[in-house]
């Protein structure tokens, strides 16, 4: 398996691209960024969760952001929620998509350590969640789409939301994507009024 590499620093942090098959915080299992980032650089290990600035699932892949610093990781931590971070994924789903488009859904979970969330058209603002994509491309029953996620985000925003409009991400079991080598989901990019970072997708429309 290979192990997670820095593909860019920038003021106060660098970007992480992590490997499918990694956690990004401790205490979820082996092996996980986390752990890396403190072997890395044991100064990291004095910033809650060795600088992690956000998280991605165990399965996807991608851009991770990191400080060096506490009041760094406070900037870019609001940075994500007011969106002058940008977060876009490149996206493999099962069925043919003709056109580009959006959703706008409500994602909760029953409780706090709960698999899935729950996907409803209709709740209350703080569990609302959207995601605009365009068409890449098609092959068979697969499309390519690179999406933006709108928002700080929510628990498997893109994972549970492509699955409610009936396009369930390639790979992702646990809502009703076909069997596959890995989860086809990455995050390609992260970028900001003060930097842009892009990390390469390990997957095509071939799988």
């Amino acid at each position: 398996m290979s192990e997670p590499r820095v593909v860019q620093e920038i003021e106060g942090g660098f970007v992480v691209d992590k490997p499918s098959g990694w956690h990004t915080v401790a205490g979820r299992g082996e092996p996980c960024v986390e752990t890396w980032l403190g072997e890395r650089d044991p100064e990291q290990l004095h910033l809650p969760e060795a600088g992690l600035v956000h998280r991605l699932d165990n399965g996807t892949s991608g851009c991770l952001l990191v400080a060096k610093d506490l009041e760094s990781s406070e900037r870019y931590q609001e940075g994500m929620r007011n969106e002058s971070i940008h977060k876009r994924y490149m996206v493999l789903v099962r069925g043919r998509m003709q056109r580009d488009g959006f959703f706008l859904r409500y994602f909760t979970s029953r409780y706090k350590r709960s698999k899935k969330v729950t996907v409803s058209e209709t709740g209350i603002k703080k569990h609302l969640g959207s995601c605009k994509w365009s068409v890449v491309g098609t092959k068979g029953n697969r499309t390519m789409i690179d999406l933006k996620l709108m928002g700080p985000g929510r628990r498997h925003q893109v994972r549970a939301g492509m699955a409610s409009i009936g396009f369930p991400i390639i790979g992702d079991e646990l809502y009703g994507g076909v069997r596959a080598d890995r989860l086809m989901l990455h995050a390609s990019r992260l970028s900001s009024p003060t930097f842009s970072v892009d990390v390469p997708v390990p997957f095509g429309l071939e799988g």
